[in-house]
Protein backbone atom coordinates (compact mmCIF):
# COMPACT_ATOMS: atom_id res chain seq x y z
CA UNK A 1 0.00 0.00 0.00
CA UNK A 2 2.06 3.17 -1.13
CA UNK A 3 0.97 6.70 0.82
CA UNK A 4 2.71 9.84 0.52
CA UNK A 5 4.00 11.65 3.53
CA UNK A 6 4.08 15.26 3.18
CA UNK A 7 5.54 18.18 5.22
CA UNK A 8 6.15 22.18 4.86
CA UNK A 9 8.64 24.05 6.64
CA UNK A 10 7.47 27.93 7.18
CA UNK A 11 8.95 30.98 7.76
CA UNK A 12 7.82 32.59 10.57
CA UNK A 13 5.66 34.66 11.84
CA UNK A 14 4.59 35.27 8.29
CA UNK A 15 3.61 31.13 7.68
CA UNK A 16 4.74 31.26 3.98
CA UNK A 17 5.98 28.28 2.86
CA UNK A 18 9.57 27.67 2.12
CA UNK A 19 10.22 24.23 1.73
CA UNK A 20 8.00 21.31 0.47
CA UNK A 21 9.25 17.98 1.88
CA UNK A 22 7.46 14.50 0.71
CA UNK A 23 8.01 10.47 0.91
CA UNK A 24 6.45 8.01 -0.93
CA UNK A 25 6.81 4.48 0.94
CA UNK A 26 4.50 1.14 1.14
CA UNK A 27 3.00 1.53 4.45
CA UNK A 28 2.66 -2.10 4.96
CA UNK A 29 6.09 -2.86 4.34
CA UNK A 30 7.76 0.31 5.59
CA UNK A 31 9.68 1.01 3.23
CA UNK A 32 10.36 4.94 2.05
CA UNK A 33 11.00 4.13 -2.13
CA UNK A 34 11.72 7.96 -2.50
CA UNK A 35 11.91 11.45 -1.03
CA UNK A 36 11.11 14.92 -2.64
CA UNK A 37 12.22 18.10 -1.60
CA UNK A 38 11.46 21.62 -3.28
CA UNK A 39 12.73 25.44 -1.59
CA UNK A 40 10.61 27.95 -2.22
CA UNK A 41 12.22 31.69 -2.80
CA UNK A 42 10.69 34.41 -0.57
CA UNK A 43 12.28 37.37 -2.55
CA UNK A 44 13.71 38.51 1.31
CA UNK A 45 15.66 37.13 3.71
CA UNK A 46 14.70 34.55 6.28
CA UNK A 47 14.22 35.07 10.02
CA UNK A 48 17.41 34.22 12.02
CA UNK A 49 15.00 32.05 14.19
CA UNK A 50 14.12 29.66 11.16
CA UNK A 51 17.45 29.74 9.35
CA UNK A 52 18.80 28.01 13.04
CA UNK A 53 15.73 26.02 13.50
CA UNK A 54 15.82 24.29 10.27
CA UNK A 55 19.23 24.99 8.69
CA UNK A 56 17.44 26.60 5.87
CA UNK A 57 19.45 29.81 4.58
CA UNK A 58 18.76 32.41 2.08
CA UNK A 59 21.61 30.37 -0.01
CA UNK A 60 19.98 28.10 0.22
CA UNK A 61 16.41 29.84 -1.06
CA UNK A 62 18.25 31.73 -3.61
CA UNK A 63 20.56 28.91 -5.58
CA UNK A 64 17.75 26.25 -5.09
CA UNK A 65 14.59 27.53 -4.66
CA UNK A 66 11.73 28.15 -7.29
CA UNK A 67 8.53 29.87 -7.28
CA UNK A 68 5.82 28.56 -4.82
CA UNK A 69 3.45 27.67 -7.81
CA UNK A 70 6.95 25.44 -9.47
CA UNK A 71 7.28 24.12 -6.42
CA UNK A 72 3.91 22.91 -5.79
CA UNK A 73 3.68 21.44 -9.27
CA UNK A 74 6.89 19.61 -8.96
CA UNK A 75 5.10 17.92 -5.74
CA UNK A 76 2.51 16.91 -7.58
CA UNK A 77 4.40 15.56 -10.93
CA UNK A 78 6.39 13.69 -7.80
CA UNK A 79 3.57 12.23 -6.13
CA UNK A 80 1.61 11.37 -9.47
CA UNK A 81 2.31 7.40 -10.24
CA UNK A 82 4.28 5.72 -12.78
CA UNK A 83 1.45 4.08 -15.26
CA UNK A 84 0.15 0.90 -14.06
CA UNK A 85 1.30 1.26 -10.99
CA UNK A 86 -1.35 1.85 -7.88
CA UNK A 87 -1.08 4.67 -5.32
CA UNK A 88 -2.97 5.71 -2.25
CA UNK A 89 -3.89 9.51 -2.97
CA UNK A 90 -4.57 10.21 0.76
CA UNK A 91 -2.04 12.45 2.38
CA UNK A 92 -0.01 11.40 5.21
CA UNK A 93 0.92 14.69 7.33
CA UNK A 94 2.19 15.22 11.15
CA UNK A 95 -0.54 17.34 12.44
CA UNK A 96 -3.71 18.62 10.25
CA UNK A 97 -2.22 21.98 9.02
CA UNK A 98 0.53 21.27 6.12
CA UNK A 99 -2.44 20.09 3.58
CA UNK A 100 -4.74 22.89 4.23
CA UNK A 101 -1.71 25.67 4.08
CA UNK A 102 -0.19 24.05 0.82
CA UNK A 103 -3.78 24.78 -0.61
CA UNK A 104 -4.52 27.80 0.45
CA UNK A 105 -1.07 29.36 -0.30
CA UNK A 106 -1.28 27.51 -3.52
CA UNK A 107 -4.47 29.28 -4.91
CA UNK A 108 -3.62 32.60 -3.21
CA UNK A 109 -0.61 32.18 -5.92
CA UNK A 110 -2.86 31.18 -8.79
CA UNK A 111 -5.09 34.05 -8.02
CA UNK A 112 -7.90 31.60 -6.90
CA UNK A 113 -9.60 30.80 -4.06
CA UNK A 114 -9.53 26.98 -1.99
CA UNK A 115 -12.96 26.70 -3.60
CA UNK A 116 -11.29 26.66 -7.32
CA UNK A 117 -11.02 23.39 -9.25
CA UNK A 118 -7.97 22.29 -8.83
CA UNK A 119 -6.41 18.70 -10.62
CA UNK A 120 -7.13 15.52 -9.04
CA UNK A 121 -3.97 15.41 -7.70
CA UNK A 122 -3.85 18.43 -5.39
CA UNK A 123 -4.15 17.16 -1.82
CA UNK A 124 -7.64 17.67 -0.67
CA UNK A 125 -7.44 15.01 2.40
CA UNK A 126 -4.86 14.19 4.69
CA UNK A 127 -4.54 11.40 7.53
CA UNK A 128 -3.35 13.01 10.68
CA UNK A 129 -0.70 10.75 12.16
CA UNK A 130 0.09 12.84 14.76
CA UNK A 131 -3.91 12.64 15.82
CA UNK A 132 -3.68 9.19 15.71
CA UNK A 133 -0.51 8.30 18.07
CA UNK A 134 -2.04 10.57 20.42
CA UNK A 135 -4.97 8.47 20.48
CA UNK A 136 -2.95 5.32 20.79
CA UNK A 137 -1.16 7.17 24.22
CA UNK A 138 -4.55 8.13 25.56
CA UNK A 139 -5.59 4.57 25.04
CA UNK A 140 -2.71 3.09 26.75
CA UNK A 141 -2.66 5.34 29.24
CA UNK A 142 -0.04 7.67 28.15
CA UNK A 143 1.10 11.48 28.34
CA UNK A 144 -0.33 12.21 24.51
CA UNK A 145 1.48 15.27 23.92
CA UNK A 146 4.93 15.08 21.80
CA UNK A 147 6.70 16.67 18.66
CA UNK A 148 7.44 13.96 15.99
CA UNK A 149 11.25 13.21 17.55
CA UNK A 150 9.82 12.33 21.53
CA UNK A 151 6.96 10.86 19.76
CA UNK A 152 9.65 8.32 17.82
CA UNK A 153 11.78 7.90 21.24
CA UNK A 154 8.69 6.76 22.72
CA UNK A 155 8.20 4.06 20.29
CA UNK A 156 11.35 3.50 20.84
CA UNK A 157 12.97 4.59 17.61
CA UNK A 158 15.63 7.15 16.72
CA UNK A 159 14.86 10.53 14.41
CA UNK A 160 16.56 10.22 11.06
CA UNK A 161 17.72 13.39 9.40
CA UNK A 162 17.24 16.64 10.70
CA UNK A 163 14.70 17.60 13.14
CA UNK A 164 12.48 20.90 10.82
CA UNK A 165 13.31 19.96 7.49
CA UNK A 166 10.32 18.94 5.44
CA UNK A 167 11.58 15.60 3.27
CA UNK A 168 13.29 14.66 6.57
CA UNK A 169 9.96 15.24 8.47
CA UNK A 170 8.05 13.60 5.93
CA UNK A 171 10.40 10.34 6.54
CA UNK A 172 9.50 10.22 10.24
CA UNK A 173 5.92 10.60 9.70
CA UNK A 174 6.16 7.87 7.23
CA UNK A 175 7.56 5.93 9.74
CA UNK A 176 5.32 6.43 12.62
CA UNK A 177 2.73 5.96 10.15
CA UNK A 178 4.17 2.73 9.43
CA UNK A 179 4.60 1.85 13.53
CA UNK A 180 1.02 2.51 13.74
CA UNK A 181 -0.22 0.30 11.23
CA UNK A 182 1.85 -2.52 12.42
CA UNK A 183 1.30 -1.91 16.11
CA UNK A 184 -2.89 -1.94 14.65
CA UNK A 185 -2.89 -5.17 12.19
CA UNK A 186 -1.18 -6.95 14.97
CA UNK A 187 -3.92 -6.25 17.43
CA UNK A 188 -6.12 -6.24 14.75
CA UNK A 189 -8.16 -9.71 13.91
CA UNK A 190 -9.38 -10.01 10.42
CA UNK A 191 -11.85 -12.53 9.67
CA UNK A 192 -10.38 -15.07 7.05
Amino acid sequence: MKVVALDLEMEQPTGEIIQIGACIGDLKLGVVYSKFSAFVKLGRPLSPFIQKLTGITDEILETQGMTLIEAVEAFLAYKTPVEGEEQWYQMLTWGGGDTIELLKQYSAAKGQTMDAPLTHETPRRWMDIKTLYQFRQIVKGQKPQAGLAKALTKIGKNFIGRKHRADDDAVNTFRMAHFLYTEQSRATIYPG
